[in-house]
């Protein structure tokens, strides 16, 4: 989970932060994965990893 907070503060409770789908998505395809790819840690026992 991220927590960000507004650079101008809060304005009420439905304010958020918008996180960088797009940049994420092509950096997804570009790996060959899916986004939480991008987040997950390799497991130790995963031979794949170096």
């Amino acid at each position: 989970m991220f927590a960000y907070e507004p650079a101008d503060g809060y304005g009420d409770e439905r304010d958020a932060v918008e996180l960088p789908w797009n940049a994420w998505d092509h950096e997804a395809q570009t790996r060959g994965g899916g986004v939480a790819d991008l987040f997950a840690e390799p497991s130790a026992e995963d031979p794949s990893t170096p």
